[in-house]
């Protein structure tokens, strides 16, 4: 499903979600595999969204 929603978006915007793909598998290992969540991830998933938000938002 993944795959398929980056193919119906443009190449700009998929390309923006792409870098959204590590914050899921670390929240997948999380809640199945239950690993511990680091301050790092929080702080780098804040980021990658914030930056993410940022581009989609200003058109940077």
């Amino acid at each position: 499903m993944w795959n398929k929603g980056l193919q119906l978006t443009s190449a700009s915007i998929s390309g923006l979600f792409y870098v959204i793909q590590p914050i899921v598998g670390t929240l997948l290992g999380w809640l199945l595999l239950q690993e511990q969540l680091t301050w790092g991830f929080l702080l780098g998933t804040v980021l990658i969204i914030g930056s993410v938000w940022l581009v989609t938002r200003f058109d940077v």
